[in-house]
């Protein structure tokens, strides 16, 4: 078990190539067939607009004020997510991150900007507490036996023929949050490529080309295929029962597998 610290901040890239787990396939044009699906998949998530609009006013504020928004941005986030193709590409964000995708000024996206931050920050406080009480509980029920990476790890050195493997969630905020030092790393030399594998189901390419945007992922790096964007497939899963710790990252050594501490991902060369 283990509570993620961190907000991360998502969307998109286009014209990246996106690798599948066995190689590169040509991304499939979005058609009204799989936007209806993708629409169906978040719509139990989703009130409709008329819904929202037959609730009570008391209701519809407390809908709203939950994402720190009005009944009227509120009802504005719906129309995106129904209306739009907002509803195909960010179904994986909040209504304030969805509504300052939508801005049309930079005053109203800073706006929304605010209102993300504001609750990243309060979530990244609430799940620390978590993660602090979820560790006092486990040395209070176990005590003497310690959790994975309690310890102090060793440091790492990378070697130039590194290769580094993340596997997670496209919404991971721990993994979002070490991507900064990783790229600047390989970027650097300081090992040779950056595998990075989604492990969320029915993800799209678009989904990860508008994260790899967001992202700002150098397009030298994928095009040297330095760093690829891939879809886990199940590969790592027998790794994923024996490390529990989320997201996975596997340092291959030359032929050798090894579980890499989040906490090395920061050593400083």
């Amino acid at each position: 078990m283990n509570y993620s610290i961190f907000k991360q901040i998502i969307i998109t890239m286009s014209l990246l190539p996106v690798l599948t787990a066995a190689a590169p396939k040509p991304i499939q044009e979005l058609t009204q067939n799989n936007l209806a699906a993708s629409a169906q998949s978040i719509q139990p998530f989703l009130m409709s607009s008329l819904q929202f609009s037959g609730l009570k006013a008391s209701q519809q504020q407390a809908t709203a004020a939950a994402w720190g928004l009005n009944s009227t941005q509120y009802q504005r986030y719906l129309y995106f997510m129904q209306h739009t193709a907002s509803g195909h590409w960010y179904a994986h964000l909040n209504p304030a991150e969805v509504l300052g995708i939508n801005a049309k000024t930079d005053v109203e996206r800073q706006q929304y900007a605010r209102i993300v931050a504001k609750a990243a920050y309060a979530r990244a406080g609430r799940e620390i507490a978590m993660q602090q009480a979820y560790d006092q509980a486990m040395r209070d029920l176990y005590p003497g036996v310690k959790p994975i990476a309690t310890h102090k790890p060793q440091k790492i050195t990378l070697q130039k023929t590194d290769a580094i493997f993340v596997v997670m969630g496209i919404n991971d905020i721990v993994a979002n949050t070490i991507l900064l030092p990783l790229l600047k790393k390989l970027e650097v030399g300081q090992y040779s490529a950056l595998n990075i594998y989604f492990n969320d189901r029915d993800l799209t390419n678009e989904s990860i080309r508008h994260w790899a945007k967001n992202k700002n992922i150098p397009v030298a790096l994928v095009t040297s295929q330095q760093l690829t964007l891939n879809h886990d497939h199940g590969q790592f899963k027998t790794m994923q029962k024996h490390n529990k710790v989320k997201p996975l990252i596997l340092l291959k050594h030359q032929q050798h597998w090894l579980p890499l501490p989040i906490s090395a991902v920061w050593q400083r060369s």
